[in-house]
C-alpha cells in the first residue's frame, strides 16, 4: 500500500511540473505572439506585432530584405508634419536650409556633421501614406531614431528593436538590412561591420522628385 502511495505522490509531481511547464509556456507564447514566426534562410524568426511584418523580398547573400507597414518605416524621427515641428524634433540640431522649387514645392536640406537629409512635407490629407524623407543617411552615433536605432549600436540591440528572436547564425550572416515601406516606398538600408551599426541610409522608392545633387 505504501508503495502505491508513493507512486501516485511521484505521478503527480511529475503532472505539476508538467502543467507548470507548460502554462509558462502558454504565457510566453501568449505574451510574446511567438506563434507569428517567419522562416528566413531555414532559421525561425519571430517579428514584433508592432513591427508589422509584411513580406520577405530577398535574404540571399549577405543582404536582408524585409517589407513593414509599421509607424517607424514612414516616420523614424517621429511625427513631423512641417518646417516649424522640426525645431522639437530629434532633428532639432540639424541645420536646415529650404529649398524653393515653386510656390507650393519646397525641399528641406538638413545637415549634421556628416549626416544629411533631405525632406519633404506633404500636407495632403486625401494622399497615400508617404514619409518626410526622400533620401538621406546618418554616421553620426548621437542622432537617435524614435525607437533607439542609431549608428554604432550592437547588431543584437538592433535585431531586438524589431524581433522577439532573430538567430545569432543570421546576425552574423547578414552585413546589410533593408527595411522597405509597404505603400509608397522608402528604404531604410542599415549598414554593419564588427557586429555594429556604421551607417543608416534612405532611399526614396519609386519617387521622380527633380531636387538635384545638393
Amino acid at each position: 500500500m505504501k508503495k502505491v502511495n508513493i507512486l501516485l505522490v511521484v505521478f503527480n509531481g511529475l503532472l505539476l511540473n508538467s502543467c507548470s511547464s507548460k502554462n509558462e509556456q502558454n504565457e510566453f507564447i501568449s505574451g510574446n505572439d511567438t506563434s507569428k514566426y517567419v522562416i528566413i534562410a531555414n532559421e525561425r524568426i519571430v517579428p514584433k506585432e508592432v513591427f508589422q511584418f509584411v513580406t520577405l523580398n530577398k535574404s540571399d547573400g549577405d543582404t536582408l530584405d524585409i517589407v513593414s507597414c509599421s509607424e517607424y518605416v514612414y516616420s523614424p524621427f517621429g511625427k513631423i508634419n512641417n518646417e516649424a515641428e522640426l525645431k522639437s524634433s530629434v532633428l532639432k540640431n540639424f541645420s536646415v536650409v529650404r529649398h524653393q522649387q515653386n510656390e507650393t514645392l519646397n525641399f528641406y536640406e538638413l545637415k549634421y556633421g556628416q549626416s544629411k537629409l533631405i525632406l519633404h512635407f506633404d500636407n495632403d490629407t486625401e494622399a497615400a501614406q508617404t514619409s518626410y524623407i526622400i533620401n538621406g543617411g546618418l554616421y553620426d552615433g548621437s542622432i537617435v531614431s524614435s525607437n533607439g536605432i542609431r549608428v554604432g549600436m550592437s547588431s543584437v540591440d538592433f535585431y531586438k528593436t524589431f524581433f522577439y528572436s532573430f538567430s545569432e547564425k543570421l546576425q552574423k550572416k547578414y552585413k546589410v538590412v533593408i527595411i522597405e515601406s509597404c505603400v509608397i516606398g522608402l528604404k531604410h538600408i542599415y549598414t554593419f561591420e564588427g557586429n555594429r551599426v556604421t551607417s543608416v541610409k534612405f532611399e526614396c522608392v519609386d519617387c521622380d522628385w527633380n531636387i538635384g545633387n545638393w
